[in-house]
């Protein structure tokens, strides 16, 4: 549908939030993820390309290099489990002008 195509030059923005929560150490807390990319006028690439192709380069290359092991198809989620890829996937997408905020909190225990 011609309606739905965007026109050269024009812009998009991802906007994600993820809440994640639970207990550690007998503690309860919540994470809460925060990223918001908007359309790269500069080179022409839209914020959902940025968004899902530089995390896909970014394993890729960290496949490549040795530094995920695992073998075969890989669910996402798994490589988010491992606190070491997350990091450096984050640090990477920094490198790409893609800021992932970290907030971690402790949820308000009502007694009522």
């Amino acid at each position: 549908n011609k309606y739905l195509q965007y026109e050269r030059g024009e812009g998009d923005l991802v906007v994600l939030r993820v809440i994640v929560s639970g207990e550690k150490n007998n503690t309860e807390l919540v994470y809460q993820y925060d990223l918001i990319d908007f359309y790269d006028e500069e080179n022409d690439i839209t914020a959902m390309a940025r968004c899902t192709a530089y995390p896909c380069s970014i394993i890729a290359q960290m496949i490549g290099r040795g530094e995920v092991r695992d073998k075969g198809v890989i669910h996402p989620v798994k490589l988010g489990l491992s606190n070491e890829i997350f990091k450096k996937i984050v640090k990477e997408l920094e490198k790409r002008g893609i800021f992932i905020k970290e907030t971690i909190t402790r949820p308000v225990i009502r007694s009522w």
